[in-house]
């Protein structure tokens, strides 16, 4: 049964099934229909008019180069003809558009006060830190003349130093750390470009932004090799991360993963069940775990990803 402006999905008995179809006046059909009316549909119109009236996202692909070769990159970063990346006479232009066209009425900004820009993957931002520097620094500072700050959003793979970390603390409000678990996990999925074992800076940069409080989130790929070790990844990020919102999605064979055959989609009957379970202990246990399927069934989202 799937009742989407009410936001419900349930598996219902055969005979529930039976009696909506053919007698939905039946004692059984309408005790369900009036529970079913006790939730309250979604206000569409109340959020797409919020979405037309808000202030448009920005979002910025800086590079598609990257200092890893994850075996299931979906854009197949740093690959031979994957090594452009924007200059910052193009950033500047592509901010200087953005900003004047941003012809919101005061009063809407004054009560919303922020511009969301997304610094998008596709390749590593720090890769290409001078760009990413100019980037928060410019929009910054022309949105202070309309009288706004703004909000970045970043996904990162976490390899580098103290000096970009302490950057990313203090300028990027929402961080997702692609990190997939132990280090024989992580090191398999996602090894540097030169093939070397990358879960050392990864564990190193989660935990600068734990020690600094930073507010990120960790992204994780589950692969066929990973699956059976799902659990054990949940007790490794819950006990080195306690509170931190952690995310995991299947692998998806696209891009690099359709060449490369190290590891694969995971079973999507097994991963289910293994999700069941453990977001059953994370309610019980209060720990932070999702999934793109499993979570904010009550909102309208224009995008994804």
């Amino acid at each position: 049964m799937y009742a989407p402006r009410r936001s419900y999905v349930a598996l219902i008995s055969r005979e529930l099934g039976t009696a909506l179809k053919q007698d939905a006046l039946s004692d059984l059909a309408s005790s369900f229909i009036t529970r079913l009316r006790q939730r309250p549909n979604i206000p569409i119109e109340e959020i797409l008019n919020e979405t037309r009236n808000a202030n448009p996202i920005l979002s910025v692909a800086l590079t598609n180069d990257c200092n890893l070769r994850c075996r299931y990159c979906h854009a197949r970063a740093g690959e031979d003809n994957r090594h452009a990346s924007m200059t910052t006479e193009m950033i500047d232009s592509l901010l200087g558009a953005y900003f004047k066209q941003l012809r919101v009425p005061k009063e809407l900004m004054r009560k919303t006060s922020t511009v969301d820009i997304k610094i998008m993957g596709g390749g590593e931002p720090t890769f290409v830190f001078p760009q990413l520097q100019f980037l928060v620094e410019k929009a910054r500072a022309l949105a202070a003349d309309k009288g706004c700050r703004c909000l970045f959003t970043m996904p990162t793979n976490g390899v580098y130093g103290d000096q970009i970390r302490e950057f990313i603390t203090a300028n990027i409000q929402n961080i997702s750390l692609s990190f997939d678990g132990q280090a024989h996990i992580q090191d398999l999925h996602r090894p540097l470009y030169s093939g070397k074992p990358s879960f050392q800076f990864v564990f190193e940069t989660a935990n600068y932004f734990k020690k600094r409080r930073a507010s990120f989130a960790i992204r994780t790929t589950v692969s066929d090799y990973s699956l059976p070790y799902l659990e054990e990844t949940v007790k490794f990020f819950t006990e080195n991360y306690p509170g931190i919102s952690v995310s995991f999605e299947p692998l998806i064979p696209v891009g690099r993963a359709l060449t490369d055959k190290t590891v694969g989609a995971p079973d999507q009957k097994l991963m289910a069940e293994a999700f069941v379970r453990i977001l059953g202990d994370a309610h019980e246990k209060g720990y932070n775990i999702h999934n793109s399927a499993s979570s904010e069934y009550d909102i309208l989202r224009p995008v994804f990803c």
